[in-house]
């Protein structure tokens, strides 16, 4: 968890945050911001770990380098780069699940709206 939540709720409905293996950067840096709204939660799997900003430098036959020369933080200090975001209910689709047409992290998300469980 980020480690800090809002003392007022400014919006008092529960909030369900859906991430993936995909979600990265910018997706990862709006997870963390979401997370600090009092009734939400992260849910999917584990994100790219990605956050911050980048750089790039030329070097000699055209390879063109690329490192992260900023890094997003949660207030404890945990980074995300390498780590991505805290989940706090773990759910990935299943061939069962893709077999079937039904999208199972969406349908664990209604669940978490609908009973806050």
């Amino acid at each position: 968890k980020c480690g800090y939540k809002r003392k007022e709720p400014y919006y008092k409905n529960k909030i369900a945050v859906l991430v993936n293996e995909v979600t990265g950067s910018l997706g990862e840096i709006h997870a963390m911001a979401y997370e600090t709204a009092p009734n939400s939660v992260i849910m999917g799997s584990q994100t790219l770990g990605a956050g911050g900003g980048t750089t790039q430098i030329p070097l000699p036959g055209g390879i063109l380098a690329r490192f992260a020369i900023a890094g997003f933080y949660y207030p404890n200090f945990d980074q995300i780069q390498r780590k991505g975001v805290n989940i706090d209910i773990e759910v990935s689709p299943t061939v069962d699940g893709i077999r079937a047409h039904k999208d199972e992290v969406l349908d664990r998300a209604v669940e978490y709206i609908n009973t806050g469980k």
